[in-house]
């Protein structure tokens, strides 16, 4: 048998709290696919059953009854040994680390941070801008900014915006397209395989012929800059798409009905309640939630 990490009783709890492969992917940011690899090596290594497969989820077996209060034992332990190390700070300063949404990070937060540097000279910032997920009850951040609100964990969040999704491409390439009738009739940028699960990516797989999409990336830098070049259209949050220098693309009217439907995302700022008050990370987290608000984004 394999040594057991705190990613493997991290896992076993998500499935136990979320019901579902799908619901502990959307929590680690990653495809449900890779959670049920990740179970099934564990139970392999453990020689027994955690969860009962079905087509609503995952059940409890009678084991995972007897690994939860471990789990939940080890979280409850290091939220503790965070408050206890946290209280002692007093001062507006030291390493804040955040998590965020790519996008997010390229095209708020780097444009954003010289105001938090002005305003708080003794902090310093460290911004993970990959897809990964980070556990905020282990201290990988201190800060996360993400599409879902979490459901489990000692978690505070607070809902930043509503994203409401738009077509977009480079001024050139809508001005000689013009009214979009047709999303087949055009090229397009996607998601690569990491994260072909997300909405957006859904919805092209549904509306458009794979051919027309003429790139996959999972860097949405990547994808911006093709954008701008004119190779394709791309679907973002709508608030982002001026930051980006791009531009929506008007839709006929049938389009413009069919892609009202399309569900509207949200931003979501999260952090641990431990954590919550300690003032680098309480200076950070209101200064975001001033400028999203300012910035009428």
């Amino acid at each position: 048998m394999r040594d057991i990490s705190w990613d493997d009783m991290r896992l076993v709890m998500l499935l136990a709290r979320e019901g579902s492969l799908l619901g502990a992917a959307k929590t680690m940011g990653v495809n449900p696919s890779t959670i049920g690899r990740r179970l099934e090596a564990l139970e392999s290594s453990l020689g027994v059953r955690i969860f009962d497969r079905t087509r609503q989820g995952v059940l409890k077996t009678a084991v995972a009854e007897e690994l939860l209060p471990f789990v939940d034992a080890a979280e409850q332990a290091a939220a503790g040994f965070i408050r206890a190390a946290e209280g002692f700070e007093r001062e507006i300063e030291g390493l804040v680390r955040i998590s965020s949404i790519p996008g997010v990070a390229s095209y708020l937060l780097a444009r954003w941070m010289k105001e938090w540097i002005v305003r708080y000279p003794k902090l310093q910032i460290q911004l993970d801008s990959s897809a990964s997920y980070v556990d905020l009850t282990r201290r990988e951040a201190d800060i996360a900014l993400r599409a879902y609100r979490p459901q489990s964990g000692d978690l505070v969040a607070v809902k930043l915006i509503e994203a409401k999704m738009a077509i977009v491409a480079s001024p050139a390439f809508v001005e000689e397209v013009g009214v979009l009738s047709e999303p087949a009739s055009i090229p397009w940028i996607s998601w690569g395989p990491a994260m072909a699960h997300l909405p957006d990516a859904l919805w092209l797989r549904e509306s458009v012929p794979e051919a027309q999409i003429v790139l996959r990336t999972d860097s949405i830098d990547v994808q911006v800059q093709a954008c701008l070049a004119g190779v394709g259209a791309l679907l973002v949050a709508e608030s982002l798409a001026q930051e980006m220098g791009l531009v929506k693309m008007p839709l006929a009217g049938e389009l413009k009905i069919r892609f009202e439907d399309f569900p509207a995302g949200a931003l979501w700022l999260v952090g641990h309640r431990a954590l919550r008050h300690v003032p680098r990370v309480a200076a950070i987290w209101d200064i975001l939630i001033e400028q999203f608000q300012r910035g009428g984004i």
